[in-house]
């Protein structure tokens, strides 16, 4: 319960500091988003996507679709 007042209320800040020059507000908004992790239904998309991100992956979501065998330019379209 407490990381979740503390969560939400870092992302207010952070909104806010986005438009108030004195706030940090990315570091604020990160510092939020990380307090909820993924407890919060609205911030799973996010943490899936970074987590993809960082494991070098370029979707979050669905399996990557097989090569084609034919093809000898790597798969690259166009």
């Amino acid at each position: 319960m407490i990381r979740t007042v503390a969560g939400v209320a870092l992302v207010g800040l952070g909104l806010v500091g986005m438009l108030v020059p004195v706030l940090p507000g990315i570091p604020l908004l990160l510092a939020g988003v990380a307090l909820l992790g993924s407890d919060h239904p609205w911030v799973r998309p996010g943490m899936a996507r970074l987590r993809s991100w960082r494991h070098g992956g370029a979707r979050a979501a669905g399996p990557r679709p097989p090569d084609e065998p034919g093809r000898r330019d790597g798969g690259v379209p166009g």
